[in-house]
């Protein structure tokens, strides 16, 4: 987290399709977390900072759990 610049976290994850740096760095962080199965979080707003935060289950129930929150077990 910090509390710098910011920036419009919509539009920069629609800006994949214009191919521009700062949404292939979102993606690219999307990407890692999916290959272990977690979950990436990004709050930001302009003049706001920025928060990320990845979670990432060690095992299979967590994953579930993390992915389906609402899931009765």
């Amino acid at each position: 987290a910090d509390n710098g610049v910011g920036f419009d976290v919509k539009a920069v994850t629609e800006a994949y399709d214009k191919r521009t740096s700062s949404s292939l760095g979102m993606v690219n962080l999307q990407e890692r977390a999916e290959l272990v199965n977690g979950l990436l979080q990004i709050e930001s707003a302009p003049r706001k900072g920025t928060k990320v935060q990845v979670y990432i289950p060690l095992t299979e129930d967590a994953a579930d759990r993390l992915h389906h929150p609402h899931r009765a077990k």
